[in-house]
């Protein structure tokens, strides 16, 4: 062969190598990032089991307090044991070698001891937005019920996420304002004291400050008095209201219409993340724990 011809073969076997080394790198870029978004899929799966697993364990906590209570108060177990909106109860894993594998957080609320939107007056939900130190408390109002009435043949809110939707409601309305402190009224948002799954009564025992100022016949002294009642000794029974001087001042009847110590409706807010895990997964769901099997009313996955 002569020279030239070996010269053409060297070169076209060169370019036969490059060619086939950019298809081998290009395979290996995209091998990798199969494997990266393969790994990362199974990190959101295992959050989200992690979540799952808080779930559960939250509502065998509910049934075993509603067996063990007939009211339902911040001494329960889901209370106490959980902590509460501001500080939910973290758990933490470890693998066999003693590192931390992941942690599952959970909280829960009792959604009676909110104020229901769909039967709420528009003068209860303007003293409620008055309690908040929410301005244009009464343009607000006449807003979330004409929203209401506009709402299908039932005219009821489906979620409390439909206030958001609403023009006079902004985010620090609905959900509060973070940077306050525990103790601070401004702490509170409309989704802390609205729901649409209690029926209408209100738990005396764990009712926030500003729905009870908002209730039929009580004002922020009344509240104050009938909070500082339940710290020294929960209301065993709707009766119990009558050991406050207020009460057996003539408004027993007004009070009772609304007042109750017992709940089966709870919204539990689960997270869960591995170790490493850009993102945690989390649920919140609306349960009645008085159904067998517990009954899930509403449920929401996230990150």
């Amino acid at each position: 062969m002569r020279q030239r011809d070996r010269g053409s073969v060297l070169v076209m076997a060169l370019f036969v190598v490059f060619f086939l080394a950019a298809i081998a790198l290009k395979l290996s870029h995209v091998m990798h990032l199969e494997i990266e978004l393969t790994q990362r899929h199974i990190k959101r799966l295992q959050s989200f089991c992690l979540a799952r697993s808080g779930f559960v364990l939250a509502i065998e906590d509910l049934k075993k307090d509603m067996v063990l209570n007939d009211v339902d108060s911040f001494n329960d177990s889901w209370r106490t044991t959980f902590q509460g909106r501001h500080r939910p109860r973290v758990h933490k894993l470890y693998d066999t070698e003693g590192e931390l594998a992941g942690t599952y957080s959970i909280s829960i609320n009792d959604e009676r001891s909110k104020m229901n939107l769909n039967s709420a007056s528009s003068y209860s939900l303007e003293k409620l937005l008055g309690a908040l130190r929410i301005r244009n408390s009464r343009i607000i109002a006449k807003a979330v019920i004409s929203y209401k009435q506009s709402r299908g043949y039932d005219k009821k809110f489906l979620s409390i996420d439909e206030l958001l939707r609403i023009e006079e409601i902004d985010e620090e309305m609905f959900f509060g304002d973070d940077s306050a402190g525990e103790g601070d009224i401004t702490a509170y948002g409309l989704k802390d004291c609205l729901t649409v799954y209690a029926d209408g009564k209100v738990n005396v025992n764990t009712a926030p400050l500003p729905v009870l100022m908002s209730m039929p016949g009580m004002n922020r002294e009344l509240a104050d008095i009938l909070i500082k009642a339940r710290e020294e000794a929960v209301f065993a029974k709707v009766d119990d209201l009558n050991r406050l001087a207020f009460v057996n001042n003539g408004m027993h009847q007004e009070i009772f219409s609304w007042a109750a110590v017992e709940s089966n409706i709870f919204n539990i807010k689960a997270s869960g993340q591995v170790e490493k895990a850009n993102t945690a997964r989390q649920i919140t769901a609306i349960i009645d724990r008085a159904q067998e099997p517990v009954k899930t009313l509403s449920w929401q996955e996230g990150e």
